[in-house]
């Protein structure tokens, strides 16, 4: 069995997409000829928990952790709620606005100004170290680290450095899970001029030094390489390696189709809704419709539903366009009974930010909503990469899948959509399951392994950027 280390901040207890993608990853390896080896930090402060992604770390997986020291840990006493907005990113406010009091604006600015790439940058360090010592100790094939945090890609980097130096090189995989230099929450901190210039900087030296740039879209690996989408899918050394779905998390045993409700029709979100995620549009024309069905006998009327963190920008908006009864919202769910609980719904309903970066994202909750069966409305940015494999990969594969895609802005498209949902039998919502199979988890670890494989095959070394910009790294 080849070994490959995985470097990683989000791992069991934390919570959220990110840990998932990597646990899962961890989960499979082992079923096509790896041996994953994973770093994680000891005494994280991580924003959300989920214990019970704990059950998907196999038993005798070798997790090696390394302490990490969190500046906004003490923050979070300090400064309350205000610090965890601060470490949510900033993907929970508006960048600018008023209501910001001092503590908050001055936390954000020290935290996009001093601490480059993230506030977690102090464990680049004990890291490569652990790592390292590791290494010369028991050898590995790979290593692969992956970002948000992008100061965990630092590591990569410098163990690559060290390696070499020592004689033992090895190759790494650098695993963006989002954007960096231009992710739309940096605005969230007020960076300065030079502060930006280090953020684009370090995220160079990691594109010109890494074997493999590994992507969850083709959008985030276009604005690495600054090159268009149709060039970077061309590109060997790029590999697109998107989220999906478990077998393993569905409810078991499958909810079987039940008698819709004849007077309510449940059209659910799952995930944080964040006011980059507001859409008005959204809401008004559900309220349109509910209005009109207000007149009809036959008529079923639209309730949202929101499972996890809903920010007060969000709550606003939906009081001001909808009445209570038509909004219900609820908290957090562990994520094995988050996705029984989509099961359970008419509809559901993916919101994605309309910004410059989010067109480079692709939710990992899309999958796990082909999963479950149930129609789907998805509203983001268009042109984008969610509206891309919506209609180039989704619906070539399955035309007439309730699956449906429009512009935050769209309100006529949106209101019509909602009349198909309401309209649409279990029956009718039937996928394609070699396009559904595609993203299971085990299917994607499978693809990442024999990548792997022909990684190590590769000779010379194809390097990502050009050799002649690629700036010298400092310990």
């Amino acid at each position: 069995m080849k070994r490959v280390l995985i470097a990683t901040y989000y791992w069991p207890p934390s919570g959220g997409g990110g840990v998932q993608r990597w646990v899962k990853f961890a989960r499979y390896l082992s079923d096509f000829g790896w041996t994953p080896v994973v770093v994680v930090p000891e005494g994280a402060a991580y924003p959300v928990e989920d214990a019970s992604l704990s059950a998907d770390v196999p038993e005798g997986m070798e997790v090696i952790r390394v302490p990490i020291w969190e500046p906004f840990d003490a923050a979070q006493r300090l400064l309350g709620a205000q610090a965890t907005e601060v470490e949510r990113l900033g993907a929970s406010a508006k960048a600018g606005e008023e209501k910001d009091s001092v503590a908050s604006r001055l936390a954000k600015w020290v935290r996009g100004n001093l601490f480059i790439p993230d506030a977690r940058v102090g464990w680049v360090r004990p890291a490569t170290k652990a790592i390292v010592r590791h290494l010369l100790e028991k050898p590995a094939a790979a290593i692969i680290t992956t970002g948000p945090p992008h100061s965990v890609h630092l590591i990569g980097r410098n163990v690559q450095r060290i390696m070499a130096q020592r004689g033992q090189p090895i190759q790494w995989v650098a695993d963006f899970r989002d954007p960096w230099s231009d992710i739309d929450y940096l605005d969230d901190f007020h960076l300065t001029p030079w502060a930006r210039q280090q953020h684009k900087k370090l995220e160079r030296q990691v594109v010109n030094a890494c074997d493999r740039l590994l992507v969850t879209a083709w959008g985030a690996a276009a604005g690495l390489l600054d090159i268009s989408a149709t060039e970077v899918r061309k590109r060997p050394d790029v590999w697109w390696i998107p989220n999906g779905w478990d077998a393993q998390d569905l409810p078991s045993p499958f909810p079987e189709a039940q008698a819709p409700d004849p007077e309510t029709f449940v059209l659910a979100h799952f995930g944080s809704l964040y006011a980059s995620r507001d859409f008005p549009a959204v809401w008004t024309a559900v309220r349109d419709w509910n209005l009109a069905a207000a007149t009809l006998t036959d008529r079923r009327k639209i309730q949202l539903h929101f499972w996890g963190n809903t920010a007060p920008e969000v709550q606003a908006s939906l009081r001001l366009l909808l009445p209570e009864e038509d909004v219900v919202i609820h908290g957090n769910l562990p994520h094995k009974q988050a996705v029984a609980q989509m099961a359970k719904a008419d509809a559901l309903l993916l919101l994605h930010n309309d910004t410059a970066s989010g067109r480079k994202c692709i939710p990992g909750k899309l999958f796990e909503y082909l999963a479950v069966g149930r129609p789907l409305l998805a509203v983001g940015p268009d042109p984008g990469d969610l509206a891309w494999i919506m209609r180039e990969e989704m619906l070539r594969a399955s035309p007439e899948a309730p699956l449906h895609f429009h512009a935050p802005t769209d309100g006529n498209g949106l209101f019509q959509t909602l009349g198909r949902l309401v309209g649409t039998t279990l029956a009718d919502a039937q996928l394609d399951p070699a396009m559904v199979g595609r993203y299971e988890r085990r299917a994607l670890t499978s693809d990442l392994a024999l990548r792997l494989d022909e990684l190590l095959a590769s000779t010379p070394k194809v390097q990502m950027g050009n050799p002649e910009r690629s700036p010298s790294v400092s310990p």
